[in-house]
């Protein structure tokens, strides 16, 4: 539906700009050096415009740069395409000066398909920019129902963003998965819909599901992209293998991903990477090159706080496992002070401190009845978490012989469990 412009002729689309800036025939005609009747006989289309009169109609109107005829329309919608693919790729002072070149597009009213495409494309950059307000209020104010299947299409993948960026991932889910039905000549699943909607079952805790669609994201980047979505996809779905124990696929995948982000100079994705392959090297006992990992993560993430606090929560925890507690106390510290503002953080923080002195009542109340609640009304990610919470006071109760205890928080363990891998989305 590229070509869906509206039916309107030349004359008609001058008169509808004209009366919409309360211009009248009288003004227009002398500031262009003809008579009113003239004027008359181009919006009736009666008189043909020359190339010189529609310069100096468009002149007057102040939309010397807007596209009234179907070839510029046609160039209009091509660079609207080209400014959505800068924002997937993420190069923004690119995409900022091709929107500038675009808002021309906004003084034709009677165009609503363009428009529209253009507020679409216009929303992801407010989601990137995290004004979700504006984001959403742009979303609700448009009328997609009649739409092309590109603007459609734009819509759901916006509104689950505009869900993710809230936390609701079940909402999120049900959006991206929207967009794989608008098949159409223009409009085919691709790398960037699968990837979403793998991150969205990983955000769920449905390893199973995201595998598939990360592999399907992975198969349609065929190497041939260097941006951040596909070292995303690499490194998200090494944590999905590293769930599952597949910790060589995973390896592969994440050495990969990391040589490339690095060719590109993404801090974000660098870290995040270092992250994972932290997480990963820790899973296989080998504490030295995770610690290593975690530090190296930390000189990349400070472009990102929460990135930053979860390089270092991930650091503490591995201290603690080392019996590094003066160690571990002093990236605690640190981290809480970075934290102030997260209750989360707070809570993970706290959660790692109160994990090393579980013989203590407070701290086994801490993990029970703060901790393990807080990640269990989480998304997936936290409730993997959670679970490995509830084996270490499983574990501390049976040392403890505290039989009936034992049990109590491994129906918890169960739960979460049956939540995770059993439990339907919906």
């Amino acid at each position: 539906m590229r070509n869906n412009f509206s039916p309107i002729s030349l004359g008609e689309k001058i008169k509808q700009i004209r009366n919409r800036k309360c211009i009248t025939q009288g003004y227009l005609a002398k500031a262009m050096g003809a008579n009113t009747m003239t004027i008359s006989r181009i919006e009736r289309g009666a008189k043909e415009v020359s190339h010189n009169e529609l310069s100096a109609i468009k002149k007057c109107l102040e939309i010397e740069n807007a596209p009234l005829l179907e070839h510029e329309l046609n160039v209009f919608r091509n660079r609207i395409w080209i400014w959505n693919d800068l924002l997937t790729t993420r190069r923004d002072t690119e995409a900022k000066a091709i929107q500038k070149e675009l808002l021309p597009i906004l003084d034709l009213h009677y165009e609503y398909d363009l428009v529209t495409l253009y507020y679409m494309v216009e929303v992801r950059v407010l989601l990137q920019e995290k004004n979700y307000p504006q984001a959403e209020a742009r979303l609700n104010a448009l009328d997609v129902d009649n739409a092309s299947v590109e603007i459609q299409h734009l819509y759901h993948l916006n509104k689950g963003n505009l869900y993710d960026s809230y936390g609701d991932s079940k909402k999120a889910l049900r959006h991206y998965l929207k967009t794989l039905n608008l098949v159409s000549e223009d409009i085919k699943p691709n790398a960037d819909v699968y990837f979403h909607i793998g991150l969205a079952y990983l955000k769920l805790g449905k390893i199973f599901y995201a595998i598939n669609y990360l592999e399907a994201a992975k198969k349609e980047f065929n190497g041939d992209r260097t941006d951040a979505f596909a070292h995303k996809t690499g490194n998200w779905l090494a944590r999905c293998y590293i769930v599952l124990g597949a910790y060589h696929k995973a390896k592969e995948l994440l050495d990969l991903s990391l040589a490339k982000a690095e060719n590109c100079n993404d801090e974000y994705v660098t870290g995040s990477l270092l992250i994972s392959l932290g997480i990963l090297y820790e899973k296989m006992n080998d504490y030295e090159k995770s610690l290593d990992f975690y530090d190296k993560a930390l000189t990349y993430t400070a472009c990102d706080n929460d990135l930053h606090l979860t390089a270092l929560v991930n650091k503490a925890s591995l201290l603690a496992n080392m019996n590094e507690y003066d160690s571990c106390h002093e990236v605690i510290k640190q981290g809480r002070n970075l934290a102030k503002d997260s209750n989360a953080f707070t809570i993970l923080f706290d959660m790692v401190s109160h994990n090393m002195t579980l013989y203590e009542s407070k701290s086994l109340h801490y993990i029970e009845n703060v901790a393990i609640p807080f990640l269990t009304a989480g998304e997936g990610t936290y409730k993997f978490l959670a679970l490995t919470e509830c084996v270490l006071l499983e574990t501390y109760y049976k040392k403890r012989r505290s039989k009936t205890k034992a049990l109590a928080i491994a129906a918890i363990a169960r739960d979460i469990y049956e939540g995770l891998f059993l439990e339907d989305v919906g």
